[in-house]
């Protein structure tokens, strides 16, 4: 079944397909790293876009989103960004997603 989605995420959607794409993920596969779309579900269930305020918590299992002023001591409470996209309003690599305790401690 394919899920067609509207405005940004139609974009993103239709971009998977693109030979660019896929080779700026082949590279970036070389680090380990993929793609995703940055996104959440809205109070109907319907995927939409996440805005630029929010960001994504992963801890103990459970994903919430917090506006982005929530989460400036993230790292100091052990969570560690693993999820980024490029913000054109900054210019610069924006956080979408943080996760708790991803590595282990040396």
């Amino acid at each position: 079944m394919t899920v067609h989605c509207e405005g940004s995420l139609a974009i993103a959607q239709r971009a998977i397909d693109m030979p660019k794409v896929q080779a700026l993920i082949r590279e970036l596969a070389k680090y380990k790293l993929g793609v995703h779309i940055p996104h959440m579900h809205n109070d109907a269930g319907h995927l939409i876009s996440l805005p630029e305020t929010v960001v994504q918590i992963e801890s103990e299992l459970k994903v919430s989103f917090v506006p982005v002023e929530q989460v400036a001591d993230a790292e100091r409470h052990e969570f560690r960004p693993v999820a980024w996209r490029w913000s054109h309003e900054k210019n610069a690599l924006s956080i979408t997603s943080y996760c708790r305790n991803w590595c282990s401690r040396s």
